[in-house]
């Protein structure tokens, strides 16, 4: 279905959420501050080389019923499925045409280009990952961070008084979307912001670098790093 419309009742309490997360995911820019980054002098628009065979891919369904990759798309809600073999476009789906070309929230593939910019510094040696966090932010000295190595910044084993994706979100997080803007702060308190919040975070039970946890701040603290 095309959205393009904005819903009545969106707001930052309910964008992430269907039926309204059909427009906000693609309209990210009129609701959240984001910058735009330019397309790079090197970068190459992407080539299709369909593979037919990717259609015959088939999944058993609901119901003892088959269904195809498209049909499996439909149904998960998705807008977009791009796949990619030894450099080539091979095939791509669109839940509408207006996906193709339209921005879309990145969510975690964020993490993914963070780790990757680590890697282009890690190259150059401007940055040494066996070095701890307030080496590069000193601001982070005493806070959960302060033992911390990139190196486990970038593996998620740090350890934090943080619970990342749970079903019922403690105050620590709800108060971590408020500081990115993506929620609205509760009882009308002024926000201190993201990296006020980072330094509030403190130390989990675990030694750093013993246990994986996923903990979205830990690529924030990357990238205040790398800037």
């Amino acid at each position: 279905m095309t959205v393009e419309k904005r819903p009545n009742q969106l707001s930052l309490t309910n964008w992430r959420q269907s039926p309204y997360s059909e427009w906000s995911f693609h309209h990210i820019r009129e609701l959240l501050p984001t910058e735009n980054i330019p397309t790079g002098r090197l970068s190459k628009p992407l080539t299709l080389a369909r593979n037919t065979s990717i259609d015959a891919v088939t999944f058993d369904g609901p119901k003892n019923e088959t269904w195809t990759l498209s049909e499996l798309c439909k149904a998960s809600n998705g807008d977009a499925l791009l796949i990619s073999h030894r450099g080539k476009l091979v095939h791509e789906w669109y839940a509408h045409e207006n996906i193709a070309s339209n921005p879309h929230i990145l969510f975690s593939v964020s993490k993914s280009i963070i780790g990757t910019l680590a890697g282009i510094f890690v190259e150059s040696r401007e940055l040494d990952v066996t070095e701890k966090i307030p080496t590069y932010l000193p601001e982070t000295k005493h806070s959960g961070f302060s033992e911390c190595t990139i190196q486990q910044l970038l593996d998620m084993t740090t350890s934090l008084n943080f619970e990342d994706f749970t079903t019922e979100p403690s105050n620590k997080v709800t108060e971590y979307w408020e500081s990115t803007g993506w929620n609205p702060p509760r009882h009308n308190q002024p926000i201190a912001g993201l990296h006020a919040f980072l330094l509030s975070l403190e130390s989990g039970l675990n030694p750093h670098g013993v246990r994986y946890e996923y903990q979205s701040p830990n690529t924030d603290i990357l990238g205040w790093i790398l800037e």
